[in-house]
């Protein structure tokens, strides 16, 4: 009968089993380690990147604020200005009616009194020559008088064109008053725009007068036509509309100008208004 005896392990084999034991579990540890710093790099990385879009949220606030508060307080440097012109032409064109008005009263009183003195024929007849004299500089007078208005009217129209145009939906680009232009096949006759409005697909074109009548209108619509043909030949396809101002608009003037589709710009105060025509009837050349 045999039998057999276990066999004992070395210290050699313990400590190899040890050493396998010790590798397997540094191995797992710097695995679970590992992950630990990828899953900290990546909350690092997001905690980053949610601070990053807070900041640039907040810069852009903070932009859009400014700038805000800069195109507000422009606007309101833009109309205090429009509203110091207007008073100041509004008073110029005052003083000068008042001037005028002076020159007349002073006018009568002289012609008055040379009536009064005019004793026989002679005397009479040497004061009716002079006085043809003094009623021809008179009217002269007067007529500048209608053309200073005018232009002060032209002036306060002016300042506030570029603003009622573009809520018309005519973005501006650029303006320029008194445009002179040759009328194609004229052998160089030219005429000229009293007020030119460009925008990007279209042009508008303004006809100041001191007091607007329908004859006035008819004339401004033929300079248009001969303004369409002008930039025809420069190649400038944009669509031409007509508009006119009258510091004085009779009520004939306007029904023309809006039945014949142009736009009419009015006083109102001390700012303007344009009426507009009908949308069907609103004139494009």
């Amino acid at each position: 009968m045999s039998s057999s005896t276990p066999v004992m392990p070395t210290m050699a084999d313990i400590m190899a089993l040890i050493d396998r034991l010790v590798t397997r579990l540094s191995e797992g540890l710097r695995e679970d380690y590992d992950k630990f710093l990828a899953k900290e790099d990546a909350r690092r990385a997001e905690e980053n990147a949610r601070r990053e879009k807070e900041r640039a949220e907040e810069n852009a606030r903070r932009e859009a604020e400014l700038a805000k508060e800069a195109a507000r307080r422009e606007k309101e440097r833009t109309e205090e200005n429009a509203r110091r012109e207007a008073e100041l032409a509004k008073e110029a064109t005052r003083k000068e009616k008042e001037r005028a008005e002076e020159s007349v009263r002073r006018e009568k009183e002289r012609t008055e009194e040379n009536t009064r003195r005019a004793a026989n024929a002679e005397e009479l007849r040497e004061w009716r020559e002079e006085w043809k004299d003094q009623s021809k500089k008179l009217h002269k007078k007067m007529g500048t008088l209608d053309h200073n208005i005018g232009k002060f009217s032209e002036n306060i129209t002016v300042n506030g064109l570029k603003k009622k145009f573009e809520e018309l939906g005519y973005p501006h680009e650029d303006s320029d008053v008194h445009i002179p232009f040759v009328i194609p096949g004229s052998r160089g006759i030219s005429s000229e725009i009293d007020y030119l409005y460009e925008s990007t697909d279209a042009i508008i074109l303004v006809e100041f007068k001191a007091a607007l009548e329908v004859e006035d209108v008819k004339k401004h619509m033929e300079r248009i036509e001969k303004y369409r043909r002008c930039i025809n030949a420069a190649g400038d396809n944009r669509k031409i509309m007509g508009a006119v101002h009258g510091a004085v608009v009779g009520e004939g003037a306007r029904e023309f100008s809006l039945e014949n589709g142009l736009y009419v710009v009015e006083h109102s105060g001390d700012s303007i208004q344009i009426i507009e025509p009908e949308k069907e009837k609103l004139k494009k050349w």
